[in-house]
């Protein structure tokens, strides 16, 4: 393991906790605070996941091609573009707000994984690890959308029994 890669892993994973927990976590509970419509929550997944997978195959091209470093820049300013937008368009085109969520939810799910690869050594198992980040990614997001549609439908008791079993 080398300690520039450690530094940067650990930087990264800090710097993006911050700025996810800022705004980006929040975007889809602002759509339904303001709109207070269930499908207008699941088109935002939807096309979230869409841009994330339509912003796949450029981030591996980028990836092979552009330093490192500057990969790490534009996954800090792709929060700042998804306030922009929030501020610009929130109120006329929510769904626009998706586009950027899905790119920044890539980058930063996508460097992470590749820095935590990079710190990690063959006799370890931190590509397991890694790996295990994209399941735990996509029951969260199962269990954020069954979430809300229990809270929708004003069934607490559901969501409580669920949770305890889990």
């Amino acid at each position: 393991m080398k300690n520039n890669d450690s530094k940067a892993f650990f930087f990264f994973s800090a710097i993006h906790s911050i700025l996810t927990g800022l705004f980006i976590f929040y975007i889809p509970l602002l759509l339904w605070s303001e709109f207070q419509s269930f499908s207008l929550l699941c088109f935002f997944i939807a096309i979230g996941g869409i841009s994330y997978l339509g912003i796949l195959r450029i981030f591996e091209k980028l990836l092979k091609t552009t330093p490192l470093s500057l990969l790490i820049q534009i996954s800090l300013w792709v929060p700042l573009v998804n306030f922009l937008v929030f501020l610009l368009f929130f109120d006329s085109f929510p769904l626009l707000l998706a586009i950027p969520y899905g790119i920044y939810m890539c980058f930063y799910y996508m460097l992470h994984r590749f820095l935590f690869f990079e710190i990690t050594k063959k006799h370890n198992s931190g590509k397991t690890f890694g790996n295990f980040q994209i399941l735990v990614l996509i029951f969260l997001k199962i269990s954020m959308l069954g979430s809300a549609f229990f809270i929708e439908k004003e069934q607490f008791l559901i969501l409580l029994f669920l949770s305890i079993i889990v």
